[in-house]
């Protein structure tokens, strides 16, 4: 079975695992992530991969439906888009009609971009660095 035929449900053992490259910025919040898990004591025993793994599957169940607009979005292929409507054309006038509506059908998907979740003084992907949380404890002790 290729990657592409994997559906929901099909894994059935480690055999079937997935490996994934992770960007420099995800990398560096999974790191951040197991370290301080590991850092709450000695008895918090776990692989990075195993991390990510019950990150993606708790995401899949409490929130993939409802961010399904918005992923789509994040992932949105304008030209592919583009192609493919022209495509389900019969004739040359429904082709024109199609590429008339396409501006506005694009500007939809494109506007349900998911929220970045960044805030002043966090670092993207909302991990706090500990020099700043030192900084803000030091403020609350004043």
């Amino acid at each position: 079975m290729s990657p592409n035929e994997k559906t929901v449900g099909t894994i059935a053992n480690d055999k079937d695992a997935l490996r994934i490259v992770l960007d420099s910025e995800a990398t560096r919040a999974v790191y951040e992530m197991t370290a301080r898990l590991k850092a709450v004591g000695s008895y918090v025993k776990f692989y990075p991969s195993q991390l990510v793994s019950g990150i993606v599957s708790e995401f899949f169940e409490a929130h993939f439906e409802k961010d399904m607009d918005k992923l789509v979005s994040k992932f949105f292929d304008a030209k592919a888009y583009i192609s493919s409507e022209v495509q389900r054309a019969q004739n040359a006038d429904e082709a024109v009609q199609i590429l008339k509506g396409l501006s506005e059908s694009i500007d939809k998907i494109k506007g349900k971009e998911r929220a970045s979740g960044r805030s002043k003084g966090r670092p993207r992907g909302g991990i706090r660095s500990k020099k700043k949380d030192e900084n803000a404890h030091e403020k609350d002790m004043v």
